[in-house]
């Protein structure tokens, strides 16, 4: 029963949907090596998860067989914050795992690189299922420089609207000015 509850509190938490996940291409030949570096933060959904509000900025490494990921920016307070986490490489490396422990429980969301140049920008997805409460989608968009041509945050926002509908509106600018 514990664990019913913890699924209701976490469904209610992010944003939900009915239903499964959605399938989703990933990028297709995906070079790991080639994605590691650093990522800025251009858009992504507010989400109670989401703890970098301005200057979001991510370094991706390979650590033996999984990707190391530190992640920092500011909070909506302007104050620092700064993440890391470790990614699983599954079978198709455009489709990483991380651990996500709350006060309730853990879960391990997929990282999903729908789409990237690996030089300029990537489309990236994340769901999780919780059976007849619903799922919790996440979307992100990334640039290797503080800005983005708007004809790539387009792209990206358009990739995402093909799966299941997906309201772009939930996505935000993440402020890059000033960092």
């Amino acid at each position: 029963m514990f664990q019913i509850l913890q699924l209701v509190v976490l469904a209610l938490l992010a944003t939900s949907a009915y239903g499964n996940c959605p399938q989703v291409d990933l990028t297709p030949n995906f070079d790991t090596k080639r994605y590691m570096g650093t990522w800025y933060e251009i858009q992504a959904q507010d989400s109670t998860f989401r703890t970098v509000t301005t200057c979001g900025k991510s370094e991706y490494s390979l650590l033996n067989d999984a990707v190391h990921v530190v992640t920092q920016g500011e909070n909506s307070s302007g104050s620092p914050v700064k993440d890391s986490t470790k990614m699983s490489i599954s079978e198709n490396p455009a489709r990483m795992f991380t651990t996500v422990r709350t006060f309730l429980m853990t879960v391990n969301p997929p990282y999903e690189v729908l789409d990237t140049d690996y030089d300029n920008y990537a489309c990236v997805h994340s769901c999780l299922s919780f059976g007849i409460f619903g799922t919790n989608d996440y979307l992100w968009i990334y640039s290797r420089k503080r800005t983005l041509e708007k004809s790539m945050v387009e792209a990206c926002r358009t990739l995402f609207s093909k799966y299941r509908g997906t309201d772009i509106s939930i996505l935000k600018d993440t402020p890059q000015i000033g960092c």
